[in-house]
This record gives structure tokens, sequence and C-alpha cells, in this order.
């Protein structure tokens, strides 16, 4: 089973994402071949800690894991700050909104699901990076310096009272999203 721990988002905030993602569409619209996988509105979230694939005899442990981590974050707001990409914006690969989080709800969660996941083995393979992914580049492409993404309103914010342990399954349509456990903050 492919997993991962996130935040999901509220419907107000995946509306606005719809939004973000369709004005970031219409600035790069024309840039010569560029080919993106845009991700649904649906399947927004915050990714936390991606577990990949998991046998289902360890889902019941990593719960449990899970489930111990206690973290009083009931107060934090996260919002967003403005559209970029990864490794940056003019050779784009992954397009995404940037987060600020000054509570470290996000930072602080990582660093208690890298902890109680290091037992089985789970090591993370890059630094952590609050973001929601708008779309994934699937050709090389250079983005013109007349380009301004910087324009686009990325203004949203919400208080989160939870995380997820999340399966992926992969089709030809794109990847869906199922629930296995809600973990709330305390």
């Amino acid at each position: 089973m492919r997993l991962f721990v996130s935040i999901n988002l509220p419907t107000e905030v995946k509306n606005k994402l719809a939004i973000i993602q369709q004005e970031l569409i219409e600035n790069i619209f024309g840039v010569k071949n560029l080919v993106v996988k845009w991700e649904k509105k649906e399947n927004f979230h915050i990714t936390i800690f991606f577990l990949g694939e998991v046998q289902n005899s360890k889902i019941k442990e990593i719960i449990f894991l899970l489930e111990n981590i206690k973290l009083d974050k009931r107060n934090s707001q996260i919002i967003g700050k403005g559209v970029n990409a990864f490794p940056n914006i003019r050779t784009p690969r992954v397009f995404f909104v940037d987060l600020m989080d000054e509570s470290n709800l996000l930072l602080d969660l990582y660093n208690e699901v890298c902890k109680s996941l290091q037992p089985f083995g789970f090591i993370p393979d890059k630094k952590f990076h609050n973001h929601i992914t708008l779309g994934r580049v699937k050709t090389y492409v250079k983005i013109p310096e007349d380009i301004n993404l910087n324009q686009i309103d990325c203004s949203f914010q919400f208080k989160p009272e939870k995380f997820n342990l999340m399966q992926s399954t992969l089709t030809p349509e794109g990847s869906i999203y199922t629930t296995i456990k809600e973990f709330y903050f305390s």
C-alpha cells in the first residue's frame, strides 16, 4: 500500500487553490513545450511525509506510532504566501503555493513523524518545505523573464485541526487518495 502523512485542506482552501491554479495556467499559457500534469482540486493537500510502499502488516503499528504524536497546535494558522516552483521559477519541475506557518506546526509535525517512524526505517529523502503542489512539469522548459507569477493572489488561511495517514492509489487518470486514519491535534 502506498502511504503518506498529510494535512488535508478545507473545501474553501481547495476552491481558492483551484483559482490560483487557473491563474497560473493563464499566466504561463503559450510557453513553448510546457507540459504540466495539474493536480485535481479534490487532491490538494500538504504532504508532511511520504512513506511509499508499506506492507499491510505494518499499518497498525504505524497508526499506533502516529496516534502517540502530541502537538498542542490547535491555534496554528497556515497562510498562503505565493506561487513558486522547485527547483526555481524559471526552470520549474513542480509548481506550488508557498505557505507561512509562524507556529511551526508543519515543521514540528514533520519532525515528530520522522522521529516516530524512524524505527521502521523511514528516512526523509529531502528537506521539508511548507507547500501545496499545484502541478508537475513533464518536460524541461524555461519560463521567460517577462512572466511574473508574483501577481497571483495567494491569500488564504486556515487552522488545521488534524493530520492524516493517507493511501495513494495510482491510476491512468491520476492519483486517488483515501484517508486511512485521522489524528487530531491535542
